[in-house]
């Protein structure tokens, strides 16, 4: 799942590798924004305890389903796209020749 947290305050950036990998990113009024993608809720429940215990202010809280509904399916077609490219390039590259005769 993709979420977006925004707490109150800078959080200093050495606290990404705790909160998930989560990407931290400071807005200009004043919060922090953490955002990026989660295995599952479980994880999500981890980020918000450890928020609680570093008694930081929960602003807003956003999640989106779709996002990595869509993600899997790019990465799908991306991944489908690169092999069927390769076989073609293979068989190309088996018929044409490297350097022109000419």
């Amino acid at each position: 799942m993709h979420v977006s947290i925004r707490i109150k305050g800078h959080l200093d950036l050495s606290w990404q590798d705790y909160l998930e990998g989560l990407e931290i990113v400071y807005e200009a009024d004043g919060t922090s924004r953490l955002s990026g993608m989660l295995q599952d809720q479980s994880a999500l429940y981890g980020v918000l305890k450890m928020m609680s215990h570093l008694s930081l202010t929960l602003l807003s809280l956003e999640n989106s389903e779709i996002a990595q509904k869509e993600r899997s399916l790019i990465l799908l077609f991306e991944q489908s796209f690169s092999r069927d490219w390769r076989q073609w390039g293979s068989a190309f590259l088996a018929r044409a020749p490297l350097v022109s005769s000419g």
